[in-house]
């Protein structure tokens, strides 16, 4: 979500406002890239945008940030991050925004997919690294399987030769698998991480995921390659009369934090530890 500069503007559903201080937290927790293009993005309008872009900026200079932007120069520059000799070119789409606001003259500032842009994009993105990843914002809400928009945005990514695919918005975890294209290139897709923390009520929004991905250079052949990969699922957890509020990976959450945990107090026949760790069975076997 995007931070607002006032704090009585902080706001959660359905027009979401953060305080700042959340990118410090992010910072802290070790996050290096975030991405920033989500159908909330405008939710506080083009003044909260340019605050956010601007509060990166000054504050964390070093960070790299995704999917909106400070002016259309900066729109057009793709994000290249570099480790161990391995160049990677980051993508950050939404769908959309929410309420189809009017944005005229300031369609730059906010990375919202479209085909055509979208190819020309990761086109230039494959001239200035080894690997690309998008993130993406797509797909239907709280629907598990994937859906057309999903496959359709996902296809597109393939077509052009995208690496990897990150994928958010539908509040649950979906599957992960390696797509390939005609020519024997192949892409690795996340269709959705699911919540990385939320207060959300509905059970399956409680279960997450983070994305692990090894990326490889072969030392003879100097050819790169997704050497493993891995889904790991996480437990959000969240105690109202408590005030307590964290993330957990789900073979580290215990029964003595379920019995807390005020999710099982509007579901007590369903919420369990079993619950989560058979639903993320059934995800990855689809």
């Amino acid at each position: 979500t995007i931070f607002v500069e006032n704090k009585e503007e902080v706001s959660g559903y359905p027009d979401f406002g953060s305080p700042y201080e959340g990118g410090t937290a992010l910072v802290n927790a070790g996050f290096d890239i975030i991405a920033h293009a989500t159908n909330h993005t405008w939710d506080k309008g083009m003044e909260s945008v340019a605050f956010t872009k601007k509060w990166w900026n000054t504050n964390y200079p070093e960070i790299k940030v995704l999917g909106i932007h400070e002016s259309s120069e900066d729109a057009n520059e793709i994000t290249v991050v570099e480790s161990k000799n391995i160049k990677i070119a980051f993508l950050n789409y939404t769908y959309g925004l929410n309420f189809d606001p009017d944005i005229t003259g300031y369609e730059y500032m906010v990375d919202i997919f479209e085909e055509t842009s979208a190819r020309e994009d990761i086109k230039r993105a494959k001239t200035l690294a080894d690997v690309v990843v998008v993130v993406a914002h797509m797909g239907v809400e709280y629907e598990m399987n994937i859906d057309s928009q999903t496959q359709h945005m996902t296809e597109i990514f393939l077509s052009e030769g995208v690496d990897i695919v990150i994928g958010s918005h539908p509040h649950v975890v979906r599957p992960m698998e390696t797509l390939t294209r005609d020519d024997g290139h192949q892409m690795l897709v996340y269709y959705s991480l699911g919540n990385f923390i939320s207060t959300q009520k509905e059970l399956p929004s409680l279960l997450g995921a983070m994305a692990k991905i090894d990326i490889a250079r072969d030392i003879n052949t100097h050819e790169i390659h997704i050497s493993s990969q891995g889904f790991t699922p996480l437990m959000t957890h969240y105690d109202h009369e408590n005030k307590q509020y964290a993330v957990y990976k789900l073979s580290e959450y215990t029964e003595e934090l379920a019995e807390k945990h005020s999710a099982g107090d509007e579901n007590p026949l369903e919420f369990s530890i079993s619950y989560y760790e058979q639903l993320f069975g059934e995800i990855q076997k689809k």
